[in-house]
């Protein structure tokens, strides 16, 4: 069995009034509980923490990234979720540091809708056969996000649209 561990990196709020994307959130965390992949987050709020409830909830392991040092720091100054985490590392190297480590420990990326372009560069900046799957609507995608992805496609990167959770993992070849 091919093991791949896959980085989850999405937009840090989602409206509650769209029911829907969380719950399309935490079904690709069951998803991913299900087929057992090693996954990795930041431990901010949004997408990646529905994701991890996701595979929380579908008996999964999801290790969290944290930017602060400390437990104290990542409470007081940070103010990130404890929970639905299996385990939190605090890198100490604040939120640049935590894409770069999602970055370069990660066989794969699933990204949903994020405005947060600068930290995706480094993913976007990976070999052309690092799979990229755009969870979601392409549309909800930052001008800046849907020009990387489009000079990705250009250069003949692996890059891909999905949202079917069902159907995610076989852009990532993960058995």
């Amino acid at each position: 069995m091919k093991m791949s561990v896959i980085a989850v990196l999405g937009e840090e709020q989602i409206d509650v009034s769209a029911p829907e994307r969380i719950e399309m959130a935490k079904r690709l965390g069951r998803e991913l509980a299900k087929k057992k992949v090693a996954t990795i987050s930041s431990s901010s709020y949004g997408f990646s923490l529905y994701v991890a409830q996701g595979i929380i909830d579908g008996q999964g392991f999801v290790t969290a990234v944290s930017p602060a040092a400390s437990h104290d720091e990542y409470d007081t100054v940070y103010r990130l979720p404890g929970v639905p985490f299996s385990t939190i590392v605090h890198s100490g190297l604040g939120h640049v540091g935590v894409t770069s480590i999602l970055a370069r420990s990660s066989h794969a990326l699933i990204l949903s809708g994020s405005d947060s372009t600068l930290s995706c560069k480094e993913f976007f900046a990976k070999e052309s056969g690092f799979p990229i799957v755009v969870y979601g609507v392409k549309e909800r995608l930052s001008p800046q996000l849907k020009e990387l992805c489009e000079k990705r496609e250009k250069e003949g990167g692996a890059i891909f649209y999905e949202e079917n959770p069902e159907r995610v993992l076989n852009h990532i070849c993960v058995n």
